[in-house]
């Protein structure tokens, strides 16, 4: 008879364990939580987190984010292929007003992971022999790089911490589907919907099906060869068949979606496309292969190609002992240890598909979680079956496992989720003192263009020392060094926590220095701009600088200067602030101008250049400058006329352009206009260059 699921399953499997194994089951679980235990103890905010401040700085009502959320997200999440990936993200948008919020959701993640410990080891039970290394296996796995990931991303990510749980659903339901006809295509249907169930929330984790497959057919050891290879033939079948019915369910979702969407953005890496071009092919796999070469099997650090030693030891020993079963004889091993070793080098291929067929180039951690079950599963089959060969430490061999193998992985792990916290800390403290400081002194009138310099490096110093580069992973990173969109939610969420400032609208223009200037210029708003110090910065108006660099070891401070324009009349509020960045309408004289206008530019600085061209407003040609003088100094009083034009009105379309006779290098430039093109009520400038 079948077992139950869980939990009935589950306890059954637990009550029939020795009281040595319910013990390693416990402390199993009790580590897990030791592990993550600091995401509970503190505030932070990683990378994906920040997007529930996106709305603005004003909160709203829980209900208001939570529909601003479902209107903005889905789509973009049904054209990548996982359209129920959003839904838990928006739960958080809705609970989460401030930051302090997070810490209600927290708990959730933790829950489902202590979940995927159980079941998961439940599943992996019947082929590594006992639940307690079931569940040893399963633990470790949720340590992982690829796992730990996700798990600190907070509830973003916990639909696809739900993944694992439902391919492991699928799997067991498959593998131990019974004979009988009706049970068959019973168990059949429901192990296919609950993959694909899996694959619409996040196809990279619903493959961890392969590497079950892998480990069934390799450990075990009771049934024929020839038998294990026929049932792991359907197996990767079956799943092929349904990966390919996700895939056609995906393109047909996303062709009605651009039926009624009309024109669909571009996703670049994200789009749900298989890339199978030779070349690309070759790429990808030459990708995979360097990243398994230098890869860490779990989650510490570990010399470089200790995965395909544990492969290659895998099938090895795999090979002998399924050929001590028979001959025995050396050739025997050999050619069954080369076969489980490129089975296992196919279907751990295989398992990572979803991003060796797309059009991502780089591989990361949380691509290879298949490649992570695998190895936590196959050091455990391998290990205890050394130890439980011998009577000394057959009943000792989860224990020895515990002791050895994962308490080091919760240790380790427990020091990540704390550098997790310390970087995410940094961060948000820095900026948080400075946006005090901006509050202060009220910079939202005067000091309304915020400038963020970026980190050039991924972590802070502090934590760049304690982080061991071999780990592999993208955890305790720096928010602002990944995401540039994420640098205007960070501000909205630290206005959020103080209230002596009028309602703001923030505007994210990140490295566009045009967009920052024409929002400075034509709107009241918070400009947030960024910078890689790389750059020099020309500014419609002083910045007020969040420098997030100085919190690491390659700190950087841009260059910035404040051109600053004047002119001897203005039309109402319609000033020359905006010229040298195009903003419309333009500067206005008054109106019936008398000649000459003067118009006076501050540069800042001393700075070179040979050639003025000069944009008329727009369908206006005929108010722009006719005759100029330009005249240069560098103290502001004492000027030199350097170049003149008697008819800019023969313009090329675009601009007009007067040619300096010798490059001028000055800090101050002025334009006296004596005449324009024709108008007889308006002088107008759109736009002014100087190159």
């Amino acid at each position: 008879m079948k077992q139950t699921g869980l939990p009935d399953g589950m306890i059954a499997a637990f009550r029939a364990a020795d009281d040595r194994s319910k013990a390693v089951i416990i402390v199993s679980l009790l580590l897990v939580v030791f592990a993550y235990f600091p995401t509970l103890q503190f505030d932070y905010v990683t990378q994906d987190q920040w997007r529930a401040f996106r709305y603005s700085t004003e909160p709203g009502s829980a209900l208001e984010r939570g529909q601003a959320c479902t209107h903005m997200i889905p789509g973009f999440y049904v054209l990548t292929g996982r359209p129920f990936v959003w839904m838990t993200e928006c739960i958080e948008h809705a609970v989460v007003a401030r930051i302090s919020d997070f810490a209600l959701l927290r708990p959730i993640c933790l829950t489902i992971t202590l979940m995927t410990v159980m079941y998961l080891g439940f599943v992996l039970t019947p082929i590594l022999g006992e639940l307690a290394l079931g569940i040893l296996a399963a633990a470790a796995f949720v340590l992982t790089p690829a796992y730990s990931f996700m798990y600190l991303q907070g509830m973003p990510a916990a639909m696809v911490l739900i993944t694992p749980i439902l391919a492991a659903m699928s799997f067991r339901i498959y593998s131990q589907r019974n004979h009988e006809l009706y049970g068959t295509l019973k168990d059949g249907v429901i192990s296919f919907l609950l993959f694909v169930l899996a694959c619409l929330i996040y196809p990279a984790y619903a493959l961890i099906v392969l590497p079950l497959a892998l480990l069934e057919f390799g450990l075990n050891l009771s049934e024929a060869l020839s038998n294990r290879l026929r049932k792991l033939v359907a197996t990767l079948t079956f799943y092929f068949g349904a990966s390919l019915s996700y895939y056609a369910f995906v393109k047909t979702m996303v062709f009605f979606y651009a039926s009624t969407a009309g024109n669909l953005p571009d996703l670049g890496a994200y789009e749900v496309a298989m890339q199978l071009g030779p070349s690309a092919l070759l790429r990808q796999l030459t990708t995979a292969a360097v990243y398994f070469f230098h890869m860490p099997p779990l989650n510490f650090s570990a010399p470089v190609a200790s995965t395909l030693m544990i492969l290659v030891a895998f099938c090895c020993g795999l090979g002998w002992l399924t050929a001590r079963s028979g001959s025995g004889r050396v050739n025997s091993v050999l050619a069954l240890g080369f076969l489980f070793l490129f089975i296992g080098i196919v279907i751990l291929l295989g398992s990572i598909s979803p991003w060796l067929f797309s059009k991502t180039d780089g591989i990361s951690a949380r691509h290879v979680l298949a490649w992570n079950l695998f190895f936590c599963a196959a050091m455990v089959g391998l290990i205890s079956l050394l130890l439980r060969h011998y009577s000394v430490t057959a009943r000792s061999a989860a224990v020895v496992l515990l002791l050895g193998g994962f308490l080091p992985l919760a240790l380790v792990q427990n020091r990540q989720s704390m550098l997790e916290v310390v970087a995410t800390g940094e961060e948000i403290q820095l900026m948080r003192d400075r946006l005090s400081d901006w509050v202060e002194k009220k910079g939202w009138l005067d000091r309304r263009y915020l400038l963020v310099v970026l980190p050039t490096v991924s972590r802070s110093s502090s934590v760049e020392k304690a982080v061991n580069p071999r780990f592999g992973n993208d955890n305790a990173v720096l928010a602002s060094s990944q995401n540039l969109v994420s640098i205007p939610w960070m501000v909205n969420a630290l206005l959020r926590e103080r209230s002596d400032y009028p309602e703001i609208h923030v505007v994210g223009c990140e490295f566009d220095q045009s967009c920052a200037n024409r929002w400075l210029l034509n709107h009241n708003s918070v400009v947030v701009g960024c910078s890689d110090g790389a750059a020099p910065i020309s500014a419609a108006l002083e910045p007020f600088v969040i420098n997030l660099s100085i919190l690491t070891t390659a700190p950087v401070t841009p260059s910035v200067t404040v051109i600053r324009a004047s002119a001897s009349s203005v039309l109402d509020s319609y000033g020359p602030e905006g010229l040298f960045w195009s903003v419309d309408p333009g500067w206005h004289a008054a109106r019936n101008p008398s000649y000459p206008q003067i118009l006076n530019v501050d540069f800042g600085e001393s700075r070179s250049f040979s050639e003025l061209s000069f944009e008329p407003q727009d369908g206006l040609p005929q108010r722009m400058p006719k005759e100029v003088r330009i005249k240069t100094s560098n103290n502001g009083t004492d000027w030199t006329q350097m170049a003149s034009a008697t008819n800019l009105c023969a313009w090329d379309g675009r601009r007009s352009r007067v040619k300096i006779s010798q490059s001028v290098q000055a800090k101050f430039l002025q334009i006296e206009i004596l005449s324009n093109c024709g108008d007889p009520d308006f002088l107008t400038l759109k736009g002014l260059a100087v190159e």
